[in-house]
């Protein structure tokens, strides 16, 4: 959720004689909509425009300074709400239509700084010039408290032709930055995959390329995808694919991305005897079903989904990786269905109520494979299936990690194992 900008009154400076901020030594003082130099003719086209960001993660007033050359400055009271809010801010001045994506953030300085450092850039376009400053004359933007006396702290903001000696290192650590504001549970592990995928190498190799300089259109990349990160997508769904055993398996928001401790029911199949027959209830990304037939090509592995366009992107991975299994789409066991060895399946166990007990990511995957129709106990689905399908039947199928009691009451001679974390997962039996 972008937080909301609220744009401070004129008035509120008004009548405050002196109330200044430090920028590159001048002393500026507040008139209205305008900043004025207190010793410098001819700067009236220097505007600051004020206002409170109210975000998630508290409330922080901020500056907008245009130099009216081609260069603008995102400022804050204090270095620690710069680091805090600064990406929320960013994300809400362009939600509001004051700074384009087409723009980037070059530096964080000292705003004493900024301006002696802008002065050595090429000027581009400027990413808040024309519209603060219209906007600022005409009233609608206002006056600031912003960071006054002796400064603060601010962004320098050009366009795309603007400076570009941002070393791949600093566009790094800025990414792990919004990413850690924004809650995520690893935000160097994802910073490190997004700036990678968008440089074409590994992540292992990023310590070799810290010092080099990020093209311009290397920035705009990572600050694409690094917001889509910050906004709770999974990480998966940007990058466009996901680690899976020894395959890398194309996901997209039509599919759940594959988990580790899915890999169990990898695990189980590939116990089977030569030649034996499996079948895949749920297979979405295929990702199960696929490492089956990668690791253990003497099998009869098919598969099945509900959903049609989960079936059609597990027929798409299995093109791109050359592996001819057989995808159609049922609810449950496909009719006709016969000589089956094990049948496996990763279906929705997450109720409608604990899906917000869960990080936030889950929510932006299908719900249908997400919760489906779990009922209160999440166990609607799973127990469906056990219900079609034949007795003597053997079955391998991956739950919440306390559905094990109730899982082995449901299938005889059942027997459950924990996944990399130490919860029970996954429960191997036959059905009654």
């Amino acid at each position: 959720m972008l937080g909301l900008i609220h744009w401070l009154p004129a008035e509120r400076f008004r009548g405050e004689v002196g109330a200044s901020l430090n920028v590159g030594g001048d002393y500026w003082r507040a008139e209205g909509a305008t900043f004025t130099p207190s010793e410098k003719p001819g700067a009236a086209n220097r505007q600051l425009a004020v206002g409170r960001l109210d975000a998630a993660t508290g409330s922080s007033e901020f500056g907008i300074l245009d130099y009216g050359d081609g260069n603008s400055y995102l400022m804050v009271p204090s270095r620690d709400e710069l680091g805090r809010q600064t990406a929320e801010l960013l994300d809400a001045l362009e939600h509001a239509g004051i700074l384009s994506r087409a723009q980037h953030v070059i530096d964080q300085v000292p705003v004493a700084d900024a301006r002696r450092a802008s002065e050595s850039s090429s000027r581009g376009q400027a990413a808040l010039g024309g519209t603060v400053g219209r906007a600022a004359a005409a009233g609608s933007l206002t006056s600031p408290v912003g960071p006054r006396g002796s400064g603060g702290y601010g962004i320098a903001v050009h366009g795309q032709e603007g400076r570009s000696d941002q070393t791949v290192g600093a566009l790094l650590e800025r990414a792990v930055e919004r990413i850690a504001a924004a809650g995520c549970e690893e935000p160097r592990g994802d910073a490190e995959a997004l700036v990678a995928d968008v440089l074409g190498i590994y992540v292992n190799e990023l310590s070799s390329e810290g010092a080099e300089v990020a093209a311009p259109e290397v920035v705009a990349a990572v600050e694409a995808v690094v917001a889509r990160r910050a906004e709770h997508e999974p990480l998966a769904y940007v990058l466009g694919r996901a680690p899976f055993r020894d395959l890398e398996i194309r996901v997209d928001p039509r599919v759940l991305w594959p988990r580790r401790e899915t890999e169990l029911l990898v695990e189980v199949a590939t116990e089977l005897p030569e030649g034996a027959r499996v079948h895949e209830v749920g297979t979405g990304s295929g990702a199960v079903a696929l490492a089956l037939m990668s690791e253990r090509p003497d099998l009869r592995v098919t598969a099945s989904d509900l959903s049609p366009e989960a079936a059609e992107a597990a027929r798409e991975n299995a093109e791109r990786l050359g592996l001819p299994l057989e995808v159609t789409v049922a609810e449950g066991l496909p009719e006709g269905l016969e000589d089956v060895d094990l049948v496996i399946a990763n279906l929705p166990y997450v109720t409608d109520e604990t899906i917000y007990d869960r990080s936030p990511e889950i929510r932006r995957e299908p719900r249908i494979a997400v919760t489906g129709t779990c009922g209160a106990d999440g166990l609607g689905v799973i127990r469906g299936l056990i219900e079609e399908t034949p007795s003597g039947w053997k079955m391998a199928l991956e739950h919440d990690m306390h559905h094990g009691p109730a899982m082995r009451e449901m299938l005889r001679d059942a027997t459950t194992l924990r996944d990399y974390q130490g919860y029970e997962r996954v429960t191997v039996g036959v059905v009654p």
